[in-house]
Formats: C-alpha cells, sequence, structure tokens
C-alpha cells in the first residue's frame, strides 16, 4: 500500500501533461492575436493627437484673440492662421514636430501644428459634409463655419481595424472630447 500511495504522488500523469499544454495552446493563439496587436493602440494614440490639436487650436485662438482655422480630411487635421492654408499662415506646432509621414496634407512641413495618421489609421468625418472639412475657433473659442454659421457639432471618428475612437467637438463651448 505504501508503493501505490508513493507512485501516485510522485507527479503529473501524461494525459493530464497533454491537457495543460493543449489548454495553454489555445489560450496562446488567442490571447497572442490581441496582445500583440497595434491597431487599438493607433487608434487611440491618433485620437489623441487629434484632440490634443484641436485644443491647441481653440486655446490658440483664445490666447491671441484670432481665429485659428482648423482643416480635416482622411489624411491630416492641420491648424493655420487663414482660411486660405499657405506656407506663410501655418500654426506652428508647439512640441517642435509634427506626426509626418510622408502623405497628405502635412507635407514635408515638420514644424507644422499638422497630424497624419499612421499607415493603418484612418480618419472619418460625419457626416460627411460636416463643416465642410474645416471651420475654425473664433476670438471667444467657438466653432463656426466660414459663412459665420455655427454647427451643432462635429463628429469624426478614428477607425483603425475593429477600433473606433469618436472624437466630438460641441458647438456652443468648442469642448473637444
Amino acid at each position: 500500500m505504501t508503493t501505490s500511495k508513493a507512485r501516485r504522488e510522485r507527479g503529473f500523469t501524461m494525459v493530464e501533461l497533454i491537457i495543460v499544454l493543449v489548454v495553454v495552446g489555445i489560450l496562446s493563439a488567442i490571447a497572442f492575436n490581441r496582445f500583440f496587436s497595434r491597431t487599438g493602440f493607433d487608434a487611440a494614440g491618433f485620437a489623441a493627437q487629434v484632440k490634443a490639436t484641436l485644443r491647441f487650436g481653440q486655446r490658440l485662438a483664445i490666447a491671441q484673440n484670432r481665429p485659428i482655422y482648423v482643416y480635416l480630411d482622411a489624411t491630416s487635421v492641420a491648424l493655420c492662421y487663414a482660411a486660405t492654408c499657405s506656407s506663410t499662415n501655418r500654426v506652428k506646432d508647439p512640441g517642435g514636430g509634427n506626426s509626418f509621414n510622408g502623405t497628405g496634407q502635412c507635407s514635408t512641413d515638420r514644424s507644422w501644428a499638422c497630424v497624419a495618421p499612421p499607415a493603418n489609421v484612418t480618419l472619418v468625418l460625419s457626416p460627411a459634409s460636416a463643416a465642410h472639412n474645416h471651420f475654425y475657433f473664433d476670438a471667444a473659442g467657438k466653432p463656426q463655419l466660414n459663412t459665420g454659421a455655427e454647427f451643432s457639432s462635429l463628429n469624426l471618428l478614428v477607425r483603425a481595424g475593429d477600433d473606433q475612437q469618436p472624437i466630438r467637438v460641441q458647438w456652443e463651448t468648442g469642448y473637444v472630447y
């Protein structure tokens, strides 16, 4: 009896080891893709950049008591001092360099307050004609269309695969969230 008791306490059986290995294999196959996928991080990071750029534009409009124009498209979000955004009236990036990725509106000017999404991230305006792809913050920080009209709210959506990060600009206060 002592021999059979000692035999049972020595370790795991081969069946138990195989079951554990199969379970660990299944869990790692499922968790590996979620753990090492960059799409969620890229979407969240770009959404944070867009929010920071919009907030900077609003604060700059209030601080300098002048309108700051925001240009939006699928390839970038940019800030300018005038309705016609040229190289002479671009808002300088407060950090000294933008997220230039070689395409879109940001061009090659790295000092411009312009952010571009990573390769696997897209920026969608909702509705597509919202703000006619640009608007401005007036000296009070309130968003306006170029015609001077107010809009109810501007909805942006940052997409990367299945991950979506919504961004809104409220019309009355210019609050970006």
